[in-house]
C-alpha cells in the first residue's frame, strides 16, 4: 500500500488473495504471507513505473481492536468451534491459555474433539488429551506449560498424572 495521513487506507498496490488452511493458526499464516511479499517485493521494486495503484474500499474495511489479555484466557463454556478459533488466531500473540491445578499452560494446537465432555474437564484416552466444552470438546495437540518449552499434549501427560475429573 502507499502511506497517507490515515490509519491503514492508503492506495494499494499489491494484494494477493490466500486461502487459510483449516487447521493453520496465525503464526503460520503470518510467515506465509511473509513469504510471498518477499518474492513480490523486488519485482515491486526495480519496477515502480510498472505500479498500478488503487483505492481501498472503504466498506469492505474494517478496524482490529487491541487484543487484551483478558481475551487470551479460554472460557471451556465456549462453543468449540470458538476455542479452536481463539487458539488458532492467537498463537502469536502468546497464545490462548487456561490453567491446571493453579498453574498457566498455554494452548497452541487444537481441534475439534469426539469426546462429550463437561466444560473444562480433561480426560486422557490413548494418549490423547481431551478438554471438554460447552458442546463437545477439543483435542489437545501442543501445549506450553509455565516456564516451560512448547512440547506435543502427549509429552505434558506423561508428566500431569491426570486423575478423573480434572479441570
Amino acid at each position: 500500500f502507499k502511506m497517507n495521513s490515515g490509519l491503514d487506507t492508503g492506495d494499494i498496490l499489491f494484494q494477493e488473495k490466500v486461502a487459510i488452511g483449516e487447521d493453520e493458526g496465525s503464526s503460520r499464516l503470518l510467515l506465509r504471507l511473509s513469504n510471498l511479499a518477499s518474492k513480490k517485493l523486488p519485482e515491486l521494486i526495480l519496477h515502480p513505473d510498472e505500479w498500478q495503484l488503487w483505492v481501498q474500499d472503504e466498506k469492505g474495511a474494517s478496524h482490529a481492536p487491541k487484543i487484551e489479555k483478558s481475551e487470551l484466557q479460554i472460557n471451556w463454556r465456549s462453543k468449540t468451534n470458538q476455542i479452536e478459533y481463539q487458539i488458532r488466531g492467537l498463537d502469536f500473540n502468546g497464545g490462548a491459555w487456561t490453567s491446571f491445578r493453579g498453574n498457566r499452560i498455554t494452548i497452541l494446537k487444537a481441534m475439534a474433539g469426539t469426546k462429550a465432555l463437561q466444560p473444562g474437564t480433561l480426560e486422557e484416552t490413548s494418549g490423547e488429551l481431551f478438554v471438554g466444552s460447552i458442546d463437545g470438546s477439543l483435542k489437545i495437540e501442543e501445549v506450553k506449560p509455565a516456564g516451560g518449552k512448547t512440547m506435543p499434549a502427549k509429552v505434558w501427560l506423561n508428566g500431569a498424572r491426570l486423575q478423573v475429573g480434572d479441570k
